[in-house]
């Protein structure tokens, strides 16, 4: 005989299913940048948001005005620091608020 009840069941929390107009993924994202010393105009992050953070990084990333940065030499190095950094403030916050 199966056992057809569900064990497990995985959301992504970030304003998809709690919190629909949280801002702690924006904030997450805008300070993870900050700590880079990258200015990122607010539009430019919601642009995209909702979308998978490594591309979403990735995106922000080909910016004209973000490229003035000269940061084409490291990206790849740069889009998983900031993705870990992005991560580690949406913990942070949300740990936070309880």
């Amino acid at each position: 005989m199966m056992n057809n009840r569900i064990r497990l069941c995985v959301f992504d929390l970030g304003g998809t299913i709690v919190d629909e107009y949280s801002l702690s993924p924006f904030i997450s994202l805008k300070q993870a940048f900050k700590r880079k010393r990258i200015n990122v105009n607010n539009n430019l992050i919601y642009k995209d948001m909702g979308m998978n953070k490594h591309e979403h990084i990735e995106e922000i990333l080909k910016d004209k005005y973000i490229r003035e940065f000269g940061l084409n030499y490291m990206v790849n190095i740069l889009i998983k620091t900031l993705l870990c950094q992005y991560m580690m403030n949406l913990l942070n916050i949300k740990w936070m608020m309880g």
